[in-house]
């Protein structure tokens, strides 16, 4: 049985189209986001933080993401398995 280990460039490119999809998965957190959060607010001095949830929210997803596609039944993400 032969093992061949992917390189520098094809670990690169199935971490970026991993990163991808996890953008677009956070596209409605963003525009949730952008939309009630006071972003254009240039007479306040404080700059807006989203609450920490929104912080739990995209780390438990970006860990379940790795977690569901490397415990699967391939165990790869959709970026490894693209290269």
């Amino acid at each position: 049985m032969n093992v061949f280990f992917a390189g520098f460039w094809r670990r690169l490119g199935a971490y970026i189209v991993d990163w991808v999809i996890l953008r677009i998965a956070f596209t409605p957190i963003n525009l949730y986001l952008f939309m009630h959060t006071d972003f254009f607010s240039w007479a306040s001095e404080e700059i807006p933080t989203p609450p920490f949830y929104v912080f739990f929210l995209i780390g438990s997803v970006i860990w379940a993401y790795w977690t569901f596609f490397e415990a699967s039944k391939l165990q790869a993400t959709p970026g490894k398995l693209a290269l």
